[in-house]
């Protein structure tokens, strides 16, 4: 069974933004217990209506820490999954991985939808991070932290 997570700044939520500027955003999600398995999905921050994710950073620990690992994910919103990664083979290494959308392309497996960046929001959403293939064998321990930098306000 698929499970929601939320990071502690999801659930504190997100101010409206009224003046048009750059914003940076941050998260921080603890890994729980059991893990994360397949379908399992993060909702790491809020995106405030009228703005544009511009760019982001997701520093991620390993979350399958079997000899061939097979966990993937997703990166997305709340309108599509896959919008920023689909099916990334990230999570994979013993030591954290800093993902940005400069070097996901570069990363085996990184699957980095071309051309996602800038996406503007006219409506507000979630930036999630999805758990697409099951790990062989879920890491227990581990914070997923980052940030995601806006250009935006009401007013736009």
């Amino acid at each position: 069974m698929a499970n929601n997570y939320y990071s502690t700044q999801e659930t504190a939520g997100v101010q409206a933004v009224y003046e048009p500027g750059a914003f940076v955003e941050t998260f921080s999600f603890a890994i729980p217990a059991s893990g994360l398995g397949l379908g399992d999905s993060v909702t790491l921050l809020k995106i405030p209506a009228y703005c544009a994710l511009i760019d982001f950073a997701i520093d991620c620990p390993q979350l399958d820490s079997a000899g061939s690992p097979t966990v993937t994910i997703d990166l997305g919103d709340g309108a599509n999954s896959q919008r920023y990664i689909a099916a990334g083979a990230l999570g994979r290494s013993a030591t954290a991985t800093v993902l940005t959308p400069g070097t996901i392309a570069g990363i085996a497996g990184g699957n980095w939808q071309q051309g996602a960046l800038p996406y503007r929001y006219a409506a507000a959403d979630n930036l999630v991070l999805k758990i697409h293939a099951a790990p062989t064998t879920p890491t227990v321990n581990g914070t997923i932290t980052g940030h995601a930098l806006f250009w935006g306000g009401q007013s736009q």
